[in-house]
C-alpha cells in the first residue's frame, strides 16, 4: 500500500464526547442571551442583537445582546463600588472563589470543550485535551498565587477597574489568561469577549453567580468593537488589557 493510499483511509475516531449537553443548555436559555452587570443578567438599551454562528454549519447557535454607552458605564460602576470590597479581602478569602471557579470548569469540561467547538469551530481535540484543561490549571495556579500576596508582593497594590478584550481563537482559554490574575490580585474586571465566540464566556459568567462571586467583582459585556471602544475609552477603567493573537 503507497502513502496516498494510507492517507485516504486514515480518519478520526469519533469522539465521545455528544452535543447534547451543551445544546441543551443553550436550549435552557431559549437561545438568547443577555449581559451580566453588578451580578445579574440585564437586558441592552440597544435592542440590537446579533448571532453567534456555528462555524461548521452556518446555522446560528444563540441571540447575543450587544452593549449600548448606557450598559458599558453600568458595568464599570458596578465594577468600581465593588473594588473596595474586594480588594479588601485577605487573600485567602479571594483564593477560595478562584478555587471554585477551577473546581466547577473541571467539573464541566465536557460542556466547556463542546460548546467551544460548536461556537469557535475548532475541532473537539484541540478543546478537550490543551483549552479547557489549561483554563482550569490558570486558575487554579492563581488561586494559589492569590494565598501568598501578602508575602511575595508586599509592595505591589490591585489597580482597580480592569478592562478586557479577548479575541476568537482561545476564547475560554484567553479568558482564563485574564480573568484570573486580575481577581487573583484583587483587581475587578469587566470583560468583552469576540463576538464571534462568546458563549463559553457566557456560561463562564452564569458560573460566577452560581458560585456567589460577590456583585459587581466580574462583568460581561458582548458586543461588537464598538462596545470594546466604548470600555478602552471609559475613564473609570484604570488598566486595559486587549490580547491579538496572529492568525
Amino acid at each position: 500500500m503507497n502513502l496516498e493510499t494510507l492517507y485516504e483511509k486514515m480518519e478520526y475516531g469519533p469522539a465521545p464526547e455528544s452535543p447534547n449537553n451543551a445544546e441543551q443548555w443553550l436550549k435552557d436559555h431559549q437561545h438568547k442571551f443577555s449581559l451580566f452587570i453588578n451580578g445579574k443578567w440585564t437586558e441592552s438599551s440597544k435592542k440590537n442583537n446579533f448571532e453567534s454562528i456555528n462555524p461548521a454549519t452556518g446555522k446560528s447557535l444563540a441571540s447575543i445582546s450587544e452593549a449600548s454607552e448606557k450598559e458599558v458605564d453600568q458595568a464599570v460602576k458596578a465594577a468600581k463600588k465593588a473594588f473596595e470590597s474586594w480588594s479588601g479581602l485577605d487573600p485567602h478569602q479571594r483564593s477560595r472563589f478562584l478555587y471554585a471557579m477551577a473546581r466547577q470548569m473541571q467539573k464541566h469540561a465536557r460542556l466547556l470543550a463542546v460548546l467551544e467547538t460548536l461556537d469557535n469551530g475548532k475541532t473537539i481535540r484541540e478543546t478537550r485535551d490543551i483549552d479547557v484543561p489549561l483554563a482550569v490549571r490558570h486558575f487554579y495556579h492563581h488561586a494559589g498565587w492569590a494565598q501568598l500576596l501578602d508575602q511575595e508582593f508586599k509592595n505591589h497594590q490591585p489597580l482597580g477597574v480592569v478592562g478586557q478584550i479577548i479575541p476568537w481563537n482561545f476564547p475560554l482559554l484567553m479568558l482564563a489568561w485574564k480573568v484570573a490574575p486580575a481577581l487573583a490580585a484583587g483587581n475587578t474586571v469587566v470583560l468583552k469577549p469576540a463576538e464571534f465566540t462568546p458563549l463559553t464566556a457566557l456560561w463562564f459568567a452564569e458560573m460566577c453567580q452560581r458560585i456567589g462571586l460577590p456583585p459587581g467583582v466580574f462583568n460581561l459585556l458582548t458586543g461588537s468593537g464598538t462596545t470594546g471602544a466604548m470600555l478602552a475609552a471609559h475613564p473609570g477603567v484604570l488598566h486595559f488589557w486587549f490580547l491579538r493573537m496572529p492568525i
